[in-house]
């Protein structure tokens, strides 16, 4: 992964500056197994276990790579409350790279807050139309397919819905951070769409959200500790800034060494190698000597970073 990423380094940061999703990298990803890590290989995905998915999901977040985290919460979603339609349909595409994905859920009054909701969907013969307004959608412009919660008769309910159904409208927007998948606001005005389209049960909606949420939100955190090693790996750089630039022989003028090699010991707490050395190293299931270690490194690193690096900041920014 770090040699795909090198080799695209240029290409990704000017896809960061402008906002853009880089497509074609996605694929490519898409095809080396990464964007369907837990995935069967019958489905296209890579067809390993929660390790796998948690160290892809840590080194896409050091490289700077194109995050597939929506992509792989939604194919959790489909292996769990999927039909065997939705699978063949979805499924496939999903994992490979070829369908885009993205969720909507948050709404701009309301946030993400479900007993809120105020995007509606009812009944109408066979069909189910859906009304109503999403925000702050990741890949809500470039996605294919959406899993959208609407408010019905029976409560919060899930639909698996086409982007490119009629009455659908998307607008990109500009994140803050994550640029690489950018945001969007999505309408849905009288959008008609089958009841074989429908997750899970009408009013089970919230069983299906935080069905995968064991799961993915290892990912998540597995991805920030990737940002987290990412900035610490400026470590080095931070000392010389911290100094004022100059360096003259082992010693920053200044600012004492001994500061700096503390430095440096706390990002090799993050940054040092992990168990098993490759990712398959784990075995079939996380190691919880290996998870409470690195939770305990972790802590002590930022603990240290803070007490180290927080006094010069604190003069940078008054």
């Amino acid at each position: 992964m770090t040699a795909f990423a090198e080799e695209h380094r240029n290409y990704l940061d000017e896809c960061t500056r402008t906002t853009r999703f880089p497509r074609d990298l996605y694929l490519e990803m898409g095809g080396r197994g990464w964007v369907g890590p837990m995935t069967s290989t019958k489905y296209g995905g890579l067809g390993a276990g929660v390790p796998e998915y948690c160290l892809i999901e840590e080194e896409v977040g050091r490289l700077g790579l194109v995050s597939p985290q929506i992509s792989i919460q939604g194919q959790l979603w489909l292996k769990i409350w999927g039909s065997n339609e939705q699978k063949r349909r979805y499924l496939k595409g999903m994992a490979d790279g070829k369908i885009i994905f993205c969720e909507a859920i948050s709404e701009p009054d309301v946030g993400s807050s479900l007993k809120l909701m105020q995007t509606t969907a009812q009944r109408d013969g066979g069909d189910w139309v859906l009304n109503g307004r999403k925000t702050h959608i990741n890949l809500g412009h470039q996605a294919d397919v959406m899993i959208v919660y609407a408010m019905a008769e029976q409560g919060i309910t899930s639909f698996l819905v086409d982007a490119n159904e009629n009455g659908i409208t998307t607008k990109q927007t500009s994140p803050i951070g994550l640029r690489l998948i950018p945001t969007a606001d999505v309408a849905f005005e009288s959008v008609r769409v089958p009841d074989a389209a429908r997750l899970g049960e009408p009013g089970q909606g919230i069983k299906t959200l935080l069905s995968t949420f064991n799961v993915s939100r290892l990912g998540n955190a597995s991805e920030l500790i990737g940002f987290g090693r990412r900035a610490l790996g400026g470590g080095d750089n931070v000392c010389t800034r911290a100094a004022g630039g100059r360096r003259s022989g082992n010693r920053f003028p200044g600012y004492p060494m001994d500061r700096c090699r503390r430095l440096q010991q706390a990002v090799c707490v993050l940054t040092g190698p992990r168990p098993g050395g490759t990712i398959g190293g784990f075995g079939s299931r996380p190691c919880p000597r290996n998870n409470v270690s690195q939770k305990v490194g972790h802590r002590r690193c930022r603990i240290r970073c803070q007490r180290i690096l927080w006094p010069r900041w604190r003069l940078w920014f008054v």
